[in-house]
């Protein structure tokens, strides 16, 4: 009776280290089902109206901002919607995952390779853009777009007036 308790204890005890291993290495690294993402635009912001096909005027940088509603369904307890970024400068395709600037997001919240960027009021949280809708409220103008993503890497996502890439696929 010893001898199984001791086993069974020595099994317990392995699996808790394997345990405790696996979510160190979760936490600092992205797994192969996970995606991380940061947006970026190359549009001046006098060609923003013509990009979404507003009339010109549209468009106030000084009221509005561009933001992204990820592919993703996160069940209210992660954001999904983040600003665009303009600073292609800051792109670095050897970029480590670090859990204070980076959200990862995994297989079970990753729905489609559509991302939708959206004009929305700086004044309106992203957090409500998302929740209540497109359309309403904060929301001026959107247009959605395929974009092909990888998991398991920082995915730097980037829409020019032409297209829109992942800036370091390979």
């Amino acid at each position: 009776m010893k001898r199984v308790l001791i086993v069974i204890g020595t099994i317990i005890g392995i699996l808790f280290i394997a345990f405790q291993a696996f979510s160190a290495y979760n936490a600092s690294n992205i797994m192969s089902n996970q995606a991380v993402f940061q947006v970026y635009t190359t549009i001046p912001d006098e060609d923003i109206d013509a990009y979404f096909g507003l009339q010109p005027g549209t468009f106030n940088p000084q009221r509005q901002t561009l933001a992204c509603m990820l592919p993703v369904k996160t069940g209210d307890f992660k954001v999904g919607t983040v600003p665009v970024n303009i600073n292609l400068g800051g792109i670095d395709c050897k970029q480590e995952y670090d859990k204070q600037i980076h959200l990862k997001y995994d297989n079970t919240e990753l729905r489609s390779n559509v991302f939708r960027i959206m004009i929305v009021q700086k004044s309106m949280p992203l957090v409500l853009v998302e929740r209540s809708g497109i359309g309403a409220g904060g929301t001026v103008a959107y247009k959605d777009i395929p974009v092909n993503f990888s998991r398991g890497k920082i995915n730097n996502i980037v829409f020019t007036p032409e297209k829109a890439y992942n800036y370091c696929q390979n």
